[in-house]
């Protein structure tokens, strides 16, 4: 992660993203190619579904919808649950469960080149992503593997 956000310089190779070496591009280009979703809940005193948004007026509410069933948010949703509720100070209103699928709808619902999940059991279709884990169980079915001590 520290290389990937080059808080850290490469000794020697290059790390490209989408065929551009990440040195050769802004903060805020290469900000945009990444996502994280980490284990650590922010949760804000808002909405569902402006947590999940955070301010960012791109982002459509069927962009929303799309990634709330993808991580299956939308499975939670009833009467007195859905993206209109308010979530209380320090989020004491909701599940850690719940808390988890909103960090990871906020993190799925912009499209990124790559996404990095801290411990979280989850993949983004045809998409680079990078899983974070003392979990085994986690990347049984992961194509390329790379540990690091």
């Amino acid at each position: 992660m520290y290389l990937l956000n080059r808080l850290y310089e490469a000794d020697e190779g290059e790390i490209l993203i989408g065929g551009y070496d990440i040195n050769d591009l802004t903060s805020e280009e290469l900000k945009g190619k990444i996502n994280f979703a980490i284990q650590k809940n922010f949760i804000f005193h808002d909405t569902v579904y402006n947590n999940i948004v955070l301010g960012d007026e791109l982002i459509t509410k069927s962009d929303v919808y799309k990634a709330c069933e993808a991580t299956g948010l939308s499975s939670e949703f009833n009467d007195e649950f859905n993206l209109d509720t308010l979530i209380f100070e320090n989020a004491s209103n909701l599940s850690n469960i719940l808390q988890k699928k909103i960090m990871l709808t906020r993190s799925i619902v912009r499209d990124k080149d790559i996404y990095i999940f801290d411990e979280y059991d989850y993949r983004v279709e045809n998409k680079t992503n990078i899983i974070l884990t003392k979990n085994i169980e986690q990347i049984k079915d992961i194509d390329h593997i790379i540990v690091f001590r």
